[in-house]
């Protein structure tokens, strides 16, 4: 059948199987659980009734929509056109939604965080990747395998850190530790830095290095010295020596209000004391045993005196040793003496036996007024104090450990190191009256302010070497190219200058040197340089004179095949013959033989038996009718340049003032010719 509308009622459970709904309209209606079954609406035979629409409303609860469409046990949401869609949201994981509150964690439930973006009530976190987090707060354990960069962290209770595990700051040289059970380490390449206005070590220090303190050095306990160590000023550095038996031994004066000496005192001079308490025995040149008090108004003298308990004043401060004219010689105490200064004993000068005397605490050694001091600041830190100047006056001071000088070093000799000079970045070296002459950047990099100067050798070891000076003056005749060692092998590198100018219109690259390919002395004006291998058009050069080994002398020179000068057969003699010619030789010889007439010498005269006589002849034709002759132009005279002979068709000219061997044009003209 055909539901077509259904209104004002409801419709039951089980009613409606298997129909076809054809343009169904369900308005504002309650479709009970299990009401509507959509099987197979197109097997009904009325699939051409189907259509595809959406509800615009069902009201109430519907238990099950069942369709061959939908994915088993998955979420249904609706799709952009409204319609019913199938999520990738499984039910299993829907379940995981049901019932948590947006802020709490409930077990085996999904996390939503509340509107702050917080969550409350979890317990273990496991994460695998990064988290990235404005504020973490963990009230149980947190374990991170890898590395946690945290900006600020507040703990509340014990941070454990695995064994040799460390805590690490900027980089890994600088860190926190424990290398070995009940030891922490505190480790960094340049310096540890602990600033307050007190730090407090309820343990020993152990330096190995240099103590260096600003300050006043108090100490609780005693200062101990090496065995036969010293103490003393900057003038007088081992002026209290403890031996290793506790002896002190002293190289100057004491000067104390009082000496208190628990032991023996041994005085090789006189004693002047203006009141001697004596509570024992006294030993002196003879035996004086006294039981009682010795008061007496007039002086005890004797050759040793010896008291076996104490040697004491009648009262604090009661007493002298020794007046300002009547001074003690030495003073022998025995191993661990100590001399008490003061009413409540606040200074001791104790002695470490076999090593020297011990000064506790931070107690000073002053000379003059209390700006000049000796004393230790701290443990392992002694402090020699001037408020002017530090003298040390020796052949050599030996300084077994680093210097820190906080002012200015100011030598007057020569300073010789074992080591090397190492000044701050971009620090500079000069002297007095130019300070930064040298100056070394934090690269490495050495500038000279000034001229440099190098009386020994100079070898620069470094891939290129830039000289922008405008004039460059080098002594040395030879100037060596290719290296400072005989090659090994052919670089095919080329060997000579790389010049650089300007042609008035481009910049050009030139070079003259040896063709590593040619082997040749190369000139070339615009050139290329392609790793040092030079290729380009060779120019011309400008000489006065070139001698050429291989040729013969006074031989014209003539280019073989392969461009090169050799000797021609041609003489310079015969080369000669052509000077001052001004056409071609050949046009020249077919003049002449035109004119049926050529120039010869003659060594012989016949008939006048001289030298220079020139022959002109070959069908000269009949001489009687030659009327004049000229030589270079110049018509002569027969009477005094030139004598005719007819003999043999020739003419004869007699005339020595000719040098032989020049050609001398001669104009035979006669008579219609």
């Amino acid at each position: 059948m055909a539901l077509t509308k259904i209104t004002g009622s409801v419709i039951e459970a089980n009613t409606i199987t298997g129909v076809a709904l054809a343009n169904a309209a369900i308005q504002g209606r309650h479709i009970a659980t299990g009401a509507l079954s959509v099987e197979s609406m197109e097997d009904a035979g009325r699939a051409d009734k189907v259509e595809t629409r959406r509800v615009a409303n069902i009201a109430g609860a519907v238990s099950s929509i069942t369709t061959a469409d939908l994915t088993v046990s998955r979420a249904l949401v609706s799709d952009g056109s409204g319609k019913v869609a199938v999520s990738d949201i499984t039910s299993t994981e829907l379940t995981l939604l049901d019932g948590i509150t947006a802020g709490t964690v409930t077990a085996s439930k999904a996390l939503v965080v509340d509107s702050d973006k917080d969550l409350t009530g979890g317990r273990n976190l496991t994460i695998t990747g990064e988290l990235d987090a404005g504020s973490v707060d963990v009230s149980g354990n947190l374990d991170v395998d890898g590395i946690t960069n945290l900006d600020v962290v507040v703990i509340d209770d014990v941070v454990n850190v695995g064994t040799n595990k460390k805590i690490i700051f900027r980089d890994s040289d600088i860190f926190i530790n424990s290398s070995a059970d009940g030891q922490l380490d505190l480790e960094a390449d340049t310096e540890i830095q602990l600033v307050a206005q007190t730090v407090d070590l309820n343990g020993n220090l152990d330096v190995s290095g240099t103590i260096t303190g600003g300050g006043l050095l108090t100490t609780g306990g005693s200062i101990v010295i090496p065995d036969a160590g010293t103490i003393g000023s900057a003038s007088d550095t081992d002026s209290i020596a403890i031996a290793s038996d506790g002896v002190v031994t002293l190289t100057q004066k004491l000067i104390g209000t009082e000496l208190d000496i628990s032991g023996n005192m041994d005085i090789d001079g006189t004693s002047n004391l203006d009141v001697v308490d004596i509570d024992g025995a006294v030993d002196m040149a003879s035996t004086l045993q006294v039981d009682g008090a010795i008061t007496g108004s007039s002086t005890i003298v004797g050759t040793t005196i010896t008291a076996t308990t104490a040697f004491v004043p009648d009262a604090s401060d009661g007493a002298a040793l020794g007046t300002t004219a009547l001074e003690f010689s030495d003073l022998f105490l025995a191993d661990g003496a100590v001399i008490n200064l003061g009413a409540d004993q606040d200074v001791t000068l104790t002695h470490v036996a076999d090593t020297g005397i011990l000064l506790n605490g931070t107690s000073q050694l002053q000379f003059g007024d209390s700006g000049t001091h000796i004393s230790q600041s701290a443990d392992g830190v002694l402090d020699l104090v001037a408020d002017t100047e530090i003298e040390i006056n020796a052949n050599t001071v030996d300084l077994n450990g680093n210097l820190d000088v906080n002012g200015t070093y100011t030598g007057g000799g020569l300073m010789t190191t074992g080591g090397n000079i190492v000044i701050p970045d971009a620090g500079n070296i000069g002297s007095a009256s130019d300070t930064d002459a040298i100056a070394i950047s934090s690269g490495g990099v050495v500038t000279f302010s000034q001229d440099v100067a190098i009386t020994g050798a100079l070898t620069v070891n470094g891939t290129t070497t830039t000289v922008n000076s405008t004039t460059v003056t080098v002594d040395d005749p030879i100037v060596t190219l290719g290296g400072d060692t005989a090659p090994g092998s052919d670089d095919n590198k080329d060997r000579g200058v790389e010049f650089r100018y300007h042609t008035g219109s481009a910049a050009k690259v030139g070079f003259f040197g040896f063709d590593d390919s040619t082997g040749k002395f190369t000139f070339i004006p615009d050139a290329t340089n392609s790793s040092e291998v030079f290729s380009g058009t060779t120019g011309g050069i400008d000489v006065n004179s070139v001698t050429v080994s291989g040729l013969t002398a006074s031989r014209a020179t003539q280019t073989d095949s392969n461009k090169n000068l050799e000797s021609s057969a041609v003489t310079t003699t015969e080369l000669g013959y052509v000077s001052g010619v001004t056409s071609a030789i050949q046009t020249q010889l077919n003049a002449l033989a035109a004119r049926k007439a050529f120039i010869f010498f003659s060594n012989t005269n016949t008939s006048t038996s001289t030298s220079n006589v020139f022959f002109i002849g070959k069908e000269v034709h009949t001489l009687a009718n030659v009327l004049t002759v000229a030589i270079d132009g110049v018509v002569q005279r027969a009477t005094t340049d030139y004598i005719f002979h007819n003999a043999n068709d020739t003419i004869q000219i007699t005339d020595e003032t000719l040098p032989a061997g020049l050609f001398v044009d001669i104009t035979v003209a006669s008579a219609g010719t």
